[in-house]
C-alpha cells in the first residue's frame, strides 16, 4: 500500500535547565549533561483518505534520527509514542547510539505503530536523554495520521423538555443533551450541533450551536461521556413560542449523522 507522506516536522529541541547554585562541582554537573541538540522524525504525517476505502490494520514505520552531546557511558536514552486523544502510551523503548565523535553520538531507529486505515489522530514522539542522575533534556513532535472514516457518527438519543413555563422573574437555563457514538472512535467525532427553528420568527441566529462533553461548558456534568450538552437561558423577557430542535454530528472526515428532531415550546 502506498501512503501519501506529506514533508517532515522540522528539528522541534526543548531543553531542560538544571537549577543550582554556580559552584564548580554544578559546572562539572552542566558540562557532563547529555543533551539532544538535533531532532527528527519521518513522516510527520500519514494520509490514508483517497488511498482505499477498504478499512483495516497495517503497521506504520515511522523514522526517528538525531544527535545528543555531551554523551558518556552512562547515558540513557529512550522514546515513547503516546496516543494524544486519550494519553495513552502505546509504545516505549531504549534508543541505540552511535559515536561518530568523542562525547557526541547519533540516534537512527525505526519505530513500528499499528493503526486501523480508519485512525484520525495525533500521536507525540518523544525521545529522552539523561545521565544516570536523571539529569538531561528531553524532544519530541507530533506524527499526524489521517485516516478514512467508515461510517458516520450516529446519535443514539437526545433529551429536552417538550415544554417549559417562561419564568415570572430571574432567569433560567434548559439543558439539551445529545448522546453521540462513532463507530471508528470518540475521538474522530469532530462536533455535535443543534439548530433551533422558531416557528414564529425562522431559525435563530448564530444557529447551528455546538454541545460539549467537557464537563464543564455550557451545563455538561461529566467529561467524555459522550453525552453533549448545551443551555439556553430563559427569561420573563420570553415569549410563549414552539422550536423545532434538529441534532446532529459530524466526524473528523466530514460524514454527518442523521438529523434527529425534536420540539421545545415556551408557555406561560
Amino acid at each position: 500500500m502506498n501512503l501519501i507522506h506529506h514533508s517532515l516536522i522540522g528539528f522541534i529541541l526543548c531543553f531542560i535547565l538544571i537549577a543550582g547554585c554556580e559552584t564548580g562541582i554544578e559546572n562539572k554537573i552542566k558540562e557532563s549533561t547529555p543533551m539532544i541538540t538535533h531532532f527528527n522524525i519521518s513522516p510527520g504525517e500519514i494520509n490514508f483518505e483517497g488511498v482505499t476505502d477498504q478499512v483495516f490494520d497495517t503497521t506504520l514505520t515511522i523514522n526517528i534520527t538525531g544527535q545528543i552531546n555531551q554523551i558518556s557511558e552512562n547515558t540513557l536514552t529512550y522514546f515513547s509514542i503516546t496516543d494524544i486523544q486519550n494519553d495513552q502510551k502505546i509504545d516505549e523503548g531504549n534508543l541505540n547510539l552511535f559515536s561518530v565523535s568523542q562525547g557526541i553520538g547519533n540516534f537512527d531507529q525505526d519505530l513500528s505503530l499499528t493503526v486501523s486505515t480508519s485512525t484520525i489522530n495525533n500521536f507525540l514522539v518523544i525521545v529522552i536523554a539523561t545521565d544516570v542522575n536523571g539529569n538531561g533534556n528531553y524532544a519530541q513532535s507530533a506524527l499526524k495520521v489521517n485516516g478514512i472514516s467508515n461510517s458516520p457518527p450516529e446519535i443514539l438519543e437526545v433529551e429536552n423538555p417538550s415544554e417549559y413555563p417562561i419564568p415570572q422573574s430571574g432567569t433560567e437555563n434548559i439543558r439539551f443533551t445529545a448522546k453521540v457514538a462513532d463507530k471508528d472512535g470518540q475521538s474522530n467525532i469532530e462536533g455535535v450541533f443543534l439548530r433551533l427553528i422558531s416557528r414564529t420568527s425562522g431559525e435563530a441566529t448564530n444557529s447551528p450551536y455546538e454541545l460539549y462533553d467537557d464537563g464543564q461548558s455550557f451545563g455538561d456534568m461529566v467529561a467524555s461521556d459522550s453525552v453533549f450538552t448545551l443551555t439556553f437561558p430563559v427569561s420573563s423577557e420570553n415569549q410563549p413560542d414552539t422550536y423545532d430542535i434538529h441534532y446532529f454530528a459530524a466526524d473528523r472526515a466530514g460524514l454527518v449523522s442523521d438529523t434527529v428532531k425534536t420540539t421545545f415550546t415556551l408557555v406561560e
